[in-house]
């Protein structure tokens, strides 16, 4: 009979399967593809979750707060979250182990926590804002030893 439905063959059902696989797939990926953002991390990206907010502000002159650090309130940023790649390896980066490492380095230092790039999201460790700020204030305020 002309117009009626008949039943489907097995490659058929497989055809029309795969078909169905696809468009959900699809679907799905267009939803998340139209999800909203994720909120940002209030701390700068030390929380875990969502993506990375680049909060750090640089300081226009050195403030009396800044003027009373030197590199001994400085150092254990460095040492936590830097070092661990920043270790002087040949070929490696540079190193940001000495107090005359930071100096030598200290414009891509400054530049590198101002972008958010450094430490990388990836890099095993996460500074926090007040440890970028107070890395910022040192600088500005002529990194005093």
């Amino acid at each position: 009979m002309a117009g009626e439905p008949y039943p489907l063959t097995r490659s058929e059902w497989k055809c029309q399967a795969c078909s169905a696989v696809r468009l959900s797939v699809l679907a799905l990926l267009v939803v998340a593809a139209c999800s909203p953002p994720q909120p940002p991390r209030p701390d700068g990206g030390t929380d875990g979750g969502g993506p990375m907010v680049c909060d750090v502000v640089l300081p226009t002159e050195c403030s009396d707060a800044g003027a009373a650090l030197d590199y001994s309130h400085v150092k254990p940023a460095f040492d936590t979250h830097c070092a661990n790649c920043h270790y002087g390896a040949v070929g490696g980066p540079w190193p940001l182990k000495t107090y005359n490492d930071v100096v030598d380095w200290a414009q891509i230092v400054r530049d590198s926590i101002a972008n958010c790039t450094m430490p990388p999201e990836d890099g095993g460790t996460n500074m926090t804002k007040a440890e970028k700020q107070q890395i910022l204030e040192w600088l500005r305020c002529g990194y005093p030893r």
